[in-house]
């Protein structure tokens, strides 16, 4: 496979196109498979010979197959009452690497894929130093149908799951040649000349602030009150675009990728470590350049206005590597030795981080307060525990910050009518609102609205579910309803129509602030570059412009799905990982979710949910009823949201990330 190829792009028109539709292939263990379109009909089904057409993951074209054209079938119907698809072009081999075992029979090798959708044994080459049963890493040549092997792996489980998640996603590991020699070759000595033309801020206390294993620093903030109760506020990004051009090879290998992926102990960056962590880093007392939005925020009421905003190139230097333990416990009035000359800034940064905060909720944004379960890890990548993320001032102080920063970027295009990326949040779909009021009704949550009404929009919706948020405080199924409300609204997702943001209670939104991490970031950087007479513009039309940024947008969104899911699946093994010890053991926890195939518990000792599939009640007659959320054993007992019991671990599975629970009593 060459990595020189460009990476192919679709936009959100993408999808439907007469009989043909744009997706991704995923392949089962009996060889068929599953197309899960980028946009419009659900998932459909793709026979084994179809499958065989393309690699798991691979992005295809294909045709959907009408009802007559299947013909007919005795016995059991293979499709299962779904539409199907056939497989006309494979449009980009996504999975570029796998991991297997080295099979060698005389002169030939093979490796046996450890991922069965994989498919078949793959033919390698150049063998000699690796031995007959070796755990080994192919990349793949163009079509997969042969490979070569890249690395012996040592065995350590964890990490050979998080790889295996991440290339079946797309995603890897390794950086082709070409990309290593071209950021190899950059110099991070800044030349007269672009010292001359850019503003020096090196004299402004900015700081970084991140969690203590962060591993880039691509954001520094400075804050100072002033007259009349403004403040000024300055975020200072990486210039990464300034190492990274439009159409280099390390730009169309951080385009494929997209977005950095990140595991426990393991991070797939999206820009070689050479820019990411060392480059484009702010490391303390170090020039780095950077993209600077200098921002004047004015009190209205119990409001801040931002009054002005100016962007400019500049040379930063960072006065300290900041986390956010010890912002908070500084905060907190604990002595931080290297934060007590920043005692003045800190205070203000703090002070003007309440008044955003108090700001976006008179506004209306919906902040459901989920903490983030995060994966606890040692030094190899095992899981050690999994636990709430801890969202303190310290945290909110940065987002909020970062959230400032990117709302005035862009107004920056909105107000120049200037093409750009947006990061779009559409309104909720009126119907998931109302079931998703109707199950807090159902689990005794009292609110004024006792429906939804059609034509509720924007505001009125922002209203319904700030209101759900506050009356949902407190209730023992409070994370549970959380989540209901959490799915009841749209995803976000990338574009170059500003549709605003629902969410945020945002006219125009986009990300400006991780250009190491998200690729949609590094093209805004050029584009305000460009705003600001800085960047060389490209002569297209707008039309072009506008084609070429919803294209990019489209497969931006994608990848970001894609690099969640490989995620999710790492943290689903974690979990089974740490429960498979404690089989036979009683836990405590609290009904999380009733689905059509079992009741969902949430462990208390363990943050870790497992699955009480109907048979596993210990009833004879068990109805579940997912609208409701609510389990019925027999004709007197349910279960409902929040309802505390006590579970015995019967079952673990790894490989398919497995918790199986038997219910021992209701009640605790």
């Amino acid at each position: 496979m060459t990595n020189a190829r460009r990476p192919v792009l679709f936009g959100s028109h993408e999808g439907r196109q007469g009989r043909f539709i744009l997706g991704t292939l995923r392949l089962r263990a009996d060889g068929s498979g599953t197309l899960r379109p980028l946009a419009g009909p659900p998932e459909l089904f793709v026979p084994r010979d179809e499958a065989a057409k393309a690699l798991d993951g691979d992005l295809v074209r294909a045709e959907v197959i009408p009802t007559q054209a299947r013909g007919k079938t005795r016995g059991p119907d293979p499709f299962h009452g779904r539409q199907s698809a056939r497989v006309v072009e494979v449009v980009e081999q996504r999975r570029r690497h796998l991991i297997g075992t080295l099979d060698k029979r005389g002169g030939e090798a093979f490796v046996v894929p450890r991922d069965r959708r994989s498919g078949a044994p793959v033919p390698v080459h150049k063998v000699g130093r690796y031995g007959h049963g070796d755990l080994v890493k192919v990349r793949l040549a163009e079509g997969g149908a042969h490979g070569s092997v890249v690395e012996k792996l040592d065995g350590s489980q964890a990490r050979t799951v998080m790889l295996e998640a991440a290339y079946a996603q797309g995603f890897s590991d390794i950086f082709p040649a070409a990309v290593l020699r071209a950021v190899d070759a950059l110099t991070e000595t800044i030349a007269d000349a672009e010292r001359a033309r850019r503003l020096d801020l090196t004299g402004l206390d900015l700081v970084t602030i991140d969690g203590e294993d962060a591993r880039d620093f691509d954001d520094a903030v400075f804050a100072e009150p002033l007259d009349g109760g403004r403040f000024r506020l300055v975020v200072a990004i990486a210039d990464v675009a300034h190492f990274v051009p439009r159409g280099s090879s390390v730009d169309l290998e951080a385009l494929r990728r997209a977005t950095s992926v990140y595991f426990p102990a393991l991070v797939l960056p999206m820009l070689p470590p050479r820019l990411s962590n060392d480059l484009c880093s702010l490391n303390p007392g170090v020039e780095r350049l950077s993209l600077v939005a200098d921002m004047v925020f004015a009190p209205r009421g119990e409001s801040l206005v931002l009054q002005s905003a100016t962007f400019h190139e500049a040379i930063i230097k960072s006065a300290a590597r900041c986390t956010y333990r010890d912002i908070d416990a500084f905060l907190d009035g604990g002595r931080v030795a290297y934060l007590e000359p920043l005692r003045e800034r800190i205070d203000a940064m703090a002070c003007l981080a309440r008044r955003l905060i108090r700001t976006r909720e008179l506004k209306g944004a919906i902040d459901l307060d989920l903490p983030e379960m995060a994966v606890i890890a040692d030094a190899q990548g095992e899981p050690v525990a999994i636990e709430p993320r801890a969202r303190t001032l310290a945290n909110r102080l940065v987002e909020e910050f970062m959230l400032a920063a990117n709302e005035a970027v862009a107004r920056h295009f909105e107000s120049r009518d200037l093409p750009t990326i947006f990061r779009v949040h559409a309104e909720p779909n009126t119907k998931k609102l109302a079931e998703c009021l109707r199950i807090a009704h159902a689990h005794g949550v009292g609110l004024q609205f006792a429906r939804v009404k059609d034509s509720w929009r924007g505001e009125d919706c922002r209203r319904v579910l700030n209101a759900l948020v506050k009356a949902i405080d407190g209730h023992p199924a409070a994370r549970s309803l959380s989540f209901q409300i959490l799915r009841s609204m749209a995803q976000a997702f990338y574009s170059a129509d500003n549709a605003g943001h629902f969410g945020l209670a945002s006219d125009a939104y986009l990300h400006f602030t991780s250009p190491i991490r998200r690729y949609p970031d590094l093209e805004v950087h050029r584009l305000l570059k460009e705003s600001l007479g800085a960047g060389k513009k490209r002569r297209q039309s707008r039309d072009k412009v506008e084609e070429r940024l919803d294209a990019i947008a489209g497969r931006s969104s994608e990848r970001e799905r894609a690099a969640l899911a490989a995620e999710r699946d790492v943290q689903a093994w974690a979990a089974a990982r740490l429960m498979r010890d404690r089989v036979g053991e009683r836990l405590t926890g609290a009904v999380s979710a009733v689905t059509d195939f079992g009741v969902f518990v949430r462990l208390d000792e363990v943050n870790i949910e497992g699955l009480l599939k109907p048979e596993r009640l210990g009833r004879s007659r068990v109805e579940l009823d997912p609208g409701e959320q609510r389990a019925r054993l027999g004709s007197k007992q349910s279960l409902q949201l929040g309802h505390r019991l006590v579970v015995e671990v019967e079952r673990v599975d790894e490989a398919l990330r497995h918790i199986d629970l038997r219910l021992v009593r209701l009640g605790v």
